[in-house]
């Protein structure tokens, strides 16, 4: 009889902790909820210090802004485990809650990430698709306690001993989408905001950025095959030996990789320069390890391999500075003053906005020609990929200043002259003559 109502007593004490364990947990929320505001305050406050306009900054406040609920119900959550360990009670639920907090602060940490580096529709799809159910399922097996059976689950390679688990693989790919993730933004971030801001040129920035970014991307790699389990000496002696077929296999591949780190420390082409590869022409959008990207003045882009850039003749037109100079040639009559067609032409070019007044454009008297006299209009501009516009726009001009001081330009002329004195007869005898000899 006793031993019944000891039991009945343990049971109820049970009974009460778990109820005290969930008051705890709605404390928590409550607690963490009411802590928003202030959490607001003082990151409204700490944006304005620290000039949220820069980019890096501005990212680092999406994410925080997204992980502080979660990550002050984690660390309220983790003082009630305290509590209730110092005073020797059972604290299993609220370590069950804390694994789901934990969840949530990751899912909260991945999204905001997504956001960052994907577009809105993409960040979504990748979060709400592939982050939730992932991080739902993780939470359900641990909460049913059998994720450590799912994630030690695995293989074993005898040929060369490697033992790769579930929670190794997953592990990895996790490593490698965080360290994804970081070299972008890190690269966006040092690029556009960082280093300009430091002093550097552009072409340098994207530079020194793309380098730290690949950097990244190589540790998170190096990391991830170490999680997995798989020896590195091993795995170089093994490169090692592929990389001789692969030398010949993938031979273009590499000719452009390494072109494209000669690239970017040459920095021969950066982003913004305005380049003639063949017969294009456009302004030079991306550098990257395999190819360039250039988009032409039809909008069209062009993946250029890295290793046409340096193996072909290629223009830069704005390599060391961004002023360049185009011609528009003129013929007009020989009943025109020569003095009046110059100041015609420098009129036309003073209307034309693309013109820059300094250095002040030119004209040159060509030539004497077969029909005309020869001229060549000569302007500055500072748009070098705006110059078929504005040669078209200055022809324009050139014909209204033309017209309006009733100077021609002339049709091709030629004058045929016919020798006279000579009769007809004797012509047509030496045709005759000509023809027998024939």
């Amino acid at each position: 009889m006793f031993e019944t109502v000891d039991s009945r007593a343990i049971e109820q004490a049970g009974d009460l902790l778990d109820y005290t364990q969930l008051a705890a947990i709605t404390i928590v929320l409550l607690g963490a909820w009411l802590l928003q505001p202030l959490l607001d305050r003082l990151l409204n406050q700490s944006r304005q210090r620290m000039q949220a306009a820069k980019v890096w900054v501005a990212h680092l406040f999406v994410i925080v802004t997204a992980i502080k609920l979660p990550l002050s119900a984690a660390l309220l959550n983790k003082l009630a485990i305290e509590l209730f360990n110092s005073r020797q009670y059972g604290a299993g639920v609220l370590e069950i809650a804390g694994q789901l907090f934990g969840l949530w602060l990751l899912y909260k940490f991945l999204a905001a990430a997504l956001a960052i580096n994907l577009s809105p529709l993409h960040a979504k799809f990748w979060a709400g698709k592939v982050v939730l159910p992932v991080i739902l399922l993780g939470g359900l097996l641990s909460i049913t306690g059998l994720l450590g059976y799912v994630l030690n689950w695995g293989f074993t390679i005898p040929a060369i001993g490697w033992h790769i688990s579930l929670g190794a693989i997953l592990f990895a790919t996790l490593t490698v989408i965080i360290f994804l993730l970081l070299a972008r933004w890190v690269n966006r971030s040092l690029a556009h905001s960082f280093l300009p801001q430091a002093g550097l040129e552009p072409g340098l920035s994207t530079t020194v950025s793309k380098i730290i970014a690949y950097a990244i991307v190589a540790m998170g790699i190096l990391i991830s095959l170490s999680a997995i389990g798989i020896n590195l000496t091993g795995f170089t002696v093994i490169a090692g030996g592929l990389s001789v077929g692969l030398a010949f296999g993938m031979q273009e591949i590499f000719n452009n990789f390494i072109s494209g780190f000669i690239i970017l420390f040459e920095r021969s082409v950066e982003p913004g320069d305005v380049i003639e590869v063949g017969a294009s022409t456009g302004v030079v959008q991306r550098v990257g390890i395999r190819s360039t990207t250039i988009t032409t003045r039809d909008n069209i882009e062009l993946i250029v391999p890295n290793s046409n850039l340096l193996t072909q003749v290629v223009t830069n037109m704005t390599r060391s500075e961004k002023l360049v100079r185009t011609r528009v040639a003129v013929g007009v009559s020989y009943n025109a003053d020569p003095r009046e067609v110059r100041a015609a032409l420098l009129t036309a070019a003073q209307k034309e906005a693309l013109v820059l007044p300094q250095p002040p454009p030119n004209v040159l008297f060509k030539d004497f020609g077969d029909s005309s006299l020869n001229f060549e209009l000569l302007v500055w501009t500072d748009e070098a990929v705006q110059l078929p516009t504005l040669t078209s726009d200055l022809r324009y001009h050139i014909w209204d200043e033309l017209a309006a001081r009733n100077i021609e330009i002339p049709f091709p002329q030629r004058d045929i002259h016919i020798k006279s004195g000579i009769p007809w007869s004797a012509l047509a005898t030496d045709g005759k003559q000509n023809d027998q000899h024939s």
